[in-house]
């Protein structure tokens, strides 16, 4: 036997008011299943309580809850009032005609591919990275030959204009001396010695668009270089929908902007997203593992859809 219940929930209307709506909410037959994890939820409500009705599919479902779960349905009985929800990051206003409505897990979507592709879904946990990703080398090798990776490509590319560059690199034995060289000047835009680590930060540098070289040295007198392209910021490539919308803060929206980066055109633009990682993997964990990732040729690959 079902039993009808209501509750109450705070939602902003879509012309932009904010009221408290009432759902009806129809709990399914009683069972003892546990709550799984919600897939979306209702982000604002215009339908007055006799219109909307909500079909719960899981028992253990709290009454007061603005989640949507597995299985949840949701129906609307008037033409003249809508519902917006978020499944995964995807918002979605449903009317009379899309209901009635059920709640499934999002799939096929950019996000979960990026996360994994990222290192940071949990089937590439569990499975090591082994479909997501390119395989890279160990961070701190014992070769006296110094080498780049985050710069192995010859078409990489970085957006121009006032910045602070961050490059790592393997081998060779410090102190380093490290210099900055744009194509076709006599002298280094800008240089260090005595670089203990194997990176560095260089200070901000306006970049203007052109062919750039970064030349590294060892106290040996072993070198290793890497080229790369600046560019505007007109000429990389547009973020696609999903993660413009994208409003999470686990993992941060940058992050997710920077791996997506790195997955395009053979690692095209793995350098630009190495400044980027950068710049969080002081604050954040996730960030920081796949600096160092990067750092050892490691390139993310995006699955298709």
């Amino acid at each position: 036997m079902r039993r009808k219940l209501r509750i109450t929930l705070a939602h902003t209307f879509l012309a932009c008011s904010t009221a408290t709506s009432i759902l009806m909410v129809e709990a399914g037959v009683a069972g003892t299943d546990s709550l799984p994890q919600p897939v979306g939820r209702i982000i604002g409500s215009g339908c007055p309580e006799k219109h909307l009705v909500l079909k719960r599919a899981h028992s253990g479902t709290r009454q007061n809850d603005s989640q949507l779960y597995e299985g949840d349905e949701v129906t609307i009985t008037d033409a003249n009032c809508t519902i917006e929800i978020r499944i995964g990051n995807t918002l979605r206003v449903l009317s009379l005609k899309d209901t009635p409505y059920t709640a499934r897990i999002a799939t096929g979507t950019l996000i979960p591919r990026l996360l994994f592709a990222m290192g940071l879904g949990k089937g590439a946990t569990e499975k090591g990275h082994s479909q997501g990703i390119s395989q890279g080398h160990t961070r701190d090798g014992e070769s006296n030959e110094i080498s780049i990776p985050i710069l192995e490509l010859w078409s990489s590319q970085i957006e121009g204009g006032p910045r602070r560059l961050r490059i790592a690199w393997q081998g060779g034995e410090g102190p380093f001396q490290i210099a900055l060289w744009r194509t076709n000047l006599a002298s280094p835009l800008a240089s260090y010695d005595n670089v203990v680590e194997n990176y560095a930060t260089l200070g901000e540098t306006d970049l203007k668009p052109g062919a750039y070289q970064i030349r590294i040295k060892d106290r040996l007198n072993h070198s290793g270089a890497g080229t790369f392209k600046v560019v505007s910021s007109s000429d990389l490539p547009p973020l696609p929908t999903e993660l413009r919308q994208y409003q999470e803060e686990d993992p941060p929206k940058g992050l997710l902007e920077a791996g997506w980066l790195a997955t395009l055109e053979g690692g095209k633009f793995v350098f630009e997203a190495y400044q980027r990682i950068s710049s969080l993997a002081s604050i954040n964990p996730e960030a920081n593992e796949m600096k160092e990732r990067l750092e050892t040729g490691w390139r993310p690959r995006l699955l298709k859809n």
